[in-house]
């Protein structure tokens, strides 16, 4: 990926195209793609001979927290790459911690992010690898890892930054159960150039870092010599060619749960990734024992084994045999109270259904603006609030929210009017906020109270055919009030018969108060309101007592 600072403008004109997902943007870069197999050369080379004979280290891989925000899964899922695309940042002015720094402050403007940069002494994660990102065009970013080698300016540098990038790349395919094969020279492999992508696949014009390793005498092929020697000193095993796989343990059935367990580990491989439908392990449970996880999902196996997936903070970390997990006491309610108000829900997050006292996972989708009705605080400390999402009714977790802002009450009284319901979700009021309701519409209703909110939102109390609900402003149309416009003197006197609603003149609104038998009174005055009906003022000796609509009334 080319990054030099004198281009960052134009890359930024069409990398939000050609990487982001769009078709192909055709540049006169196109006729600089190289042939991955023009000028082929024997995998041996003075740069591995070099890095042997100097025995280097692997570095340790330092995680920072990921600053892109679209969070999206590979073609075959999330945590399921196909391989891993090398690249080269084409700046030979810059820094590790410059590149990392730019990128993250800046992959909107540029439309570019990789999971990861490494140099001669340091390999920098700046995205999880279980989801893809934008760095090789539409084709490879759905399917690819991707990582930025740094420019050096010594063969003792270079030869590093080739150990340290060789060791990462190996390190994630045995992560993910993939086995070493060259692209390059076929099309089809799990270690890619950004050259062969372009060559290959398509949508996409780079080179890198065919140029770059030419400036050495060093090619992909020798590269991948590398990567399988690194390959096989973490396994056990030389490369596979992609495809020959050992014989592992299946799922048959998934559940979404969620509970809480503490690890109780004794296997030196217990612990596994799932790759391809797969159980593959990757480390032992005696690294996890005694640690607390949250347990998202149990598999049974066609072995008959059961499998926990557990993690925290809502993220999902590992397999683990269920044997080797204590679940520990239900988390059970603390306090559950209305809450009102609005957030940003984050990209790919858990939902839940509460039922029967407890959490059950639901679905995982997000990057949405949503609704807060609820909040639950458990006995653990965990806090989860009941939002309305484009799919309905979710619980969610406190931190797969941004931006929480409690909308409160600033105004309550009564209102009396007219309005037609359009189909929507209703809701009953607690006191201090608004709990779902039912969903449905489409008829006239009467128009009894309304509430307004600090952020301006309005809810109206409404008689129904399912009887009384709070609505908001938006479900109603052609609302029409008792507003009074003019009110007048008027002498005579007037009767009504009996169970005769009454009314108050309220802040300028007639508003329903009780109903009354029988009666005969003077009038005093006369009033109009916005939705052309009359009332008559009814007085009695102690003064003012009750509105009556003109049609409840016989005059005397």
């Amino acid at each position: 990926m080319k990054m030099k600072k004198s281009k960052r403008v134009l890359v930024s004109l069409f990398s939000a195209a050609l990487l982001a997902g769009a078709g192909s943007f055709v540049t006169n870069e196109v006729q600089q793609q190289h042939d991955p197999q023009a000028g082929k050369v024997q995998a041996a080379s003075y740069i591995n001979d070099y890095i042997n004979s100097q025995q280097f280290g692997n570095p340790q891989i330092t995680t920072y927290n990921s600053s892109f925000t679209n969070y999206f899964g590979y073609e075959n899922g999330v945590g399921r790459p196909e391989g891993i695309v090398v690249h080269e940042t084409a700046n030979p002015n810059s820094t590790i911690d410059g590149e990392v720094s730019y990128m993250m402050n800046n992959w909107n403007s540029i439309g570019a992010y990789v999971h990861a940069f490494v140099d001669h002494s340091r390999i920098i994660n700046i995205h999880p690898t279980d989801y893809a990102v934008w760095g090789a065009g539409p084709q490879a970013n759905k399917r690819f890892i991707q990582i930025e080698l740094v420019r050096e300016h010594s063969t003792d540098n270079f030869a590093r930054s080739i150990n340290n990038d060789a060791y990462y790349v190996a390190y994630l395919l045995k992560q993910y159960g993939l086995y070493p094969s060259l692209a390059d020279n076929t099309g089809s492999g799990t270690v890619w150039s950004h050259n062969a992508v372009s060559y290959w696949l398509g949508g996409t014009n780079h080179t890198d870092p065919v140029g770059y390793f030419s400036q050495w005498g060093y090619d992909m092929n020798q590269f991948y010599a590398m990567v399988e020697q690194k390959y096989g000193e973490l396994t056990g095993n030389g490369g596979g060619g992609g495809t020959v796989a050992p014989s592992y343990d299946s799922p048959t059935s998934i559940s979404d749960v969620s509970k809480r367990a503490v690890v109780h580990g004794n296997a030196n491989n217990g612990v596994y990734y799932l790759v391809n439908n797969q159980f593959q392990p990757f480390g032992t449970s005696m690294d996890y024992d005694g640690q607390p996880y949250d347990v998202y999902q149990i598999a049974k196996t066609k072995n008959g084994v059961e499998m926990a997936l557990i993690g925290s903070g809502g993220t999902p970390a590992l397999w683990i045999n269920a044997k080797n997990l204590e679940y520990t006491s239900a988390d059970k309610v603390k306090d559950q109270t209305s809450f009102v108000g609005t957030a940003k829900m984050n990209p790919n997050v858990q939902t839940y259904y509460y039922i029967n006292g407890g959490f059950t996972g639901a679905d995982r989708f997000g990057n949405q603006n949503v609704k807060i009705q609820q909040r639950i605080t458990t006995t653990d400390g965990k806090i989860y609030y009941l939002v309305q999402t484009n799919r309905d009714l979710r619980w969610v977790r406190n931190y797969d929210l941004s931006g929480i802002t409690q909308d409160k009450i600033t105004n309550h009284d009564t209102y009396n009017g007219t309005a037609w319901l359009s189909n929507g979700q209703t809701y009953y009021f607690n006191g201090s906020g608004f709990d779902a309701a039912d969903d449905f519409g489409g008829e006239n209703v009467t128009l009894q109270q309304r509430i307004q909110t600090q952020s301006g939102a309005m809810y109206y109390l409404v008689s129904t055919s399912h009887g009384d609900r709070w609505v908001q402003s938006n479900s109603l149309s052609n609302i029409v009030s008792d507003a009074i416009q003019s009110i007048d003197n008027f002498g005579g006197t007037g009767s009504i018969g009996s169970d005769t609603q009454t009314y108050y003149n309220v802040n300028g609104i007639m508003t329903k108060a009780d109903i009354q038998g029988k009666t005969s009174d003077p009038i005093t005055k006369v009033a109009k309101t916005s939705n052309g009906k009359t009332f008559y003022l009814f007085t009695r000796a102690d003064g003012d007592w009750r509105w009556i609509n003109a049609d409840d009334v016989t005059l005397n």
